[in-house]
């Protein structure tokens, strides 16, 4: 199961690309760059911190949590998301580092911080949502977990994933794996 290609594909079937770009003040184009990278960023360092047994356990809890999320149409799901919740989501997910990934997404995608923040908000609780989907129809935590590690893979097809882990490499090693961690501190376990 491809779940980085189902996440793309429900958002391309709804032509939300330009929703989500008005929001924001985007060009779709635009918006479709930060897709490309930002969602499978975002889902590797959630897969990072689930590969341990306490990372899968909270994980569990926090799809429980999202499991009855309505996904099935992307547009109708950006009339309903919680803003909010998603800058939460983020501020967990990227930790002390979430000023820096947002500014690298900037970078990267053409559009400002503020732009690319306002449509990770939007973008983080579907990801949720369909994940927890995925745990409804009783897929286990732990191929969840391995599904997300497998997203940053799937997105390296393009490019623009490349040219994104440049900047997500705090430590200048030339390897971003060992930062995930760092990034993901508090998001799960909380």
């Amino acid at each position: 199961m491809d779940l980085l290609k189902m996440i793309f594909d429900q958002v391309d079937e709804s032509n939300a690309l330009g929703k989500l770009g008005s929001e924001v003040g985007a060009e779709p184009s635009q918006v479709e760059n930060l897709m490309k990278m930002g969602i499978p960023i975002l889902m590797q360092k959630m897969g990072q911190n689930a590969s341990t047994s306490e990372g899968r356990s909270t994980l569990e809890r926090v799809l429980e949590q999202h499991q009855d999320d309505d996904t099935g149409d992307f547009n109708d799901f950006l009339q309903r998301v919680d803003v909010n919740e998603g800058d939460k989501i983020l501020s967990h997910v990227f930790s002390s580092n979430n000023s820096k990934v947002s500014q690298g997404l900037a970078q990267k995608s053409g559009m400002d911080s503020g732009q690319v923040m306002g449509i990770m908000s939007r973008l983080a609780p579907f990801v949720l949502g369909m994940l927890g989907q995925q745990k409804k129809q009783n897929v286990d935590t732990g191929q969840i977990a391995g599904l997300l590690g497998n997203a940053f893979e799937q997105g390296k097809s393009d490019g623009l994933l490349d040219m994104a882990a440049d900047f997500l490499d705090f430590d200048n090693d030339g390897s971003i794996m060992d930062d995930a961690g760092k990034l993901l501190s508090g998001f799960l376990k909380k």
